[in-house]
């Protein structure tokens, strides 16, 4: 890009055909740019006067590169009825795509889904998760773990199947509805059955694995870190008599219950779901944000984390 003069008047017209944000100073208020020295360079956050502009250029395109992780909430569970067990939730849809482009000056919209409620029981499965996405990517929800011998619900990954013991049905596991969308690929995978044999626990279908091999979800390091997402929530057997395990958040199922539990504290809710955008730090940090996004410079990269809805723009 060409570097913009170091004294003399500088035009609207010149910044904004430096930079791409329009003719209003104050959208610049806080943004990072460089200097023609390749030092970086942060505008001021009160009075902007064309003079701060000397020197200066973009860092790098006006089209850059960023890494996106998509998460959806992750489906609930709900209460095992008397010896009957419950199954998981479905984990939420996961979408990931790296070396996205995207247009300096272009304003994206990021939506996160919320987790699934838990379900009444006595037949009623949870809530499916919210949907979660960014531009065209589309993560879709998980699916409601069933109770009664009812399936699990269909979603990003699909709920578990109920037990009804009375009527000694086994609820089949709901189907994964997860698919590669827009440039990015998809991951999901279906819920299992819950019976009475000691051999099928209802699980969760999750982003790594199936209910059947335990739903366990798939990891990103978009975030600095590595962390695991979308994990389907454990179903329970009958009579097993232990709680499940698997945490509720990062886009994970609910757990489900058998009916005999007591206390019932066993069953919950889908995770909510969550957005990362990472890229690298030698671009300058995201011109405006909303929904408050927690910000870090991690590992050569700018990493904005959404837990809730909002935009950004470059």
């Amino acid at each position: 890009m060409t570097i913009l003069q170091s004294s003399g008047a500088i035009s609207m017209s010149d910044i904004n055909a430096q930079f791409g944000r329009g003719n209003d100073l104050n959208a610049y208020r806080g943004t990072q740019y460089y200097l023609s020295t390749g030092g970086a360079h942060t505008f001021p956050s009160g009075t902007i006067s064309m003079s701060d502009f000397y020197g200066t250029k973009l860092a790098a395109n006006s089209t850059a590169t960023i890494n996106v992780l998509v998460i959806a909430g992750g489906g609930g569970s709900t209460w095992g009825g008397q010896d009957d067990g419950s199954g998981g939730g479905g984990g939420g849809g996961f979408s990931t795509q790296t070396s996205r482009s995207v247009s300096a000056g272009t304003t994206y919209t990021v939506t996160v889904g919320g987790g699934g409620a838990l379900g009444p029981g006595s037949g009623g499965s949870g809530s499916n998760g919210g949907n979660s996405v960014f531009d065209t990517i589309t993560s879709n929800g998980g699916g409601g773990g069933a109770d009664f011998g009812n399936a699990g619900s269909n979603g990003g990954s699909g709920g578990g199947g109920g037990y009804d013991h009375m009527e000694y049905n086994s609820g089949s596991g709901g189907s994964a509805t997860q698919t590669n969308t827009g440039g990015a690929t998809g991951y999901g995978n279906g819920g299992s059955n819950n019976d009475a044999a000691y051999t099928a626990m209802g699980n969760g279908g999750g982003a790594g694995a199936d209910g059947v091999n335990g739903g366990t979800g798939r990891a990103s390091s978009f975030s600095g870190s590595s962390v695991t997402y979308a994990a389907g929530g454990l179903g329970d057997l009958y009579y097993s008599m232990s709680g499940p395990s698997t945490a509720a958040g990062l886009g994970n199922g609910g757990s489900g219950i058998y009916g005999n539990n007591y206390p019932y504290v066993y069953p919950t809710a889908g995770g909510s779901g969550v957005v990362i955008i990472a890229y690298s730090n030698v671009a300058p940090t995201a011109a405006a944000t909303t929904g408050s996004p927690s910000y870090s410079n991690t590992g050569g990269n700018h990493v904005y984390t959404f837990t809730g809805s909002g935009t950004i723009r470059f």
